[in-house]
């Protein structure tokens, strides 16, 4: 191979890593989905155990 050819070989090898994000950005977008759904697990569990009385009040009203 020629010096030309490895240079445009690192110059694709380093197009290719720029679009690419960082294991910490995509480690931190991990860890923000992991607490909402922590979260709507939450409000799912709240609701569940909620609504049916609040079905069978407004039925009796």
């Amino acid at each position: 191979m020629t010096d030309d050819a490895f240079e445009r070989a690192r110059e694709r090898l380093k197009e290719a890593a720029e679009g690419r994000p960082d294991a910490a950005a995509v480690d931190a977008a991990l860890e923000r989905a992991r607490a909402q759904v922590e979260e709507l697990a939450q409000a799912a569990a709240q609701l569940e155990a909620t609504l049916p009385a609040k079905i069978d009040g407004a039925l009796q009203d």
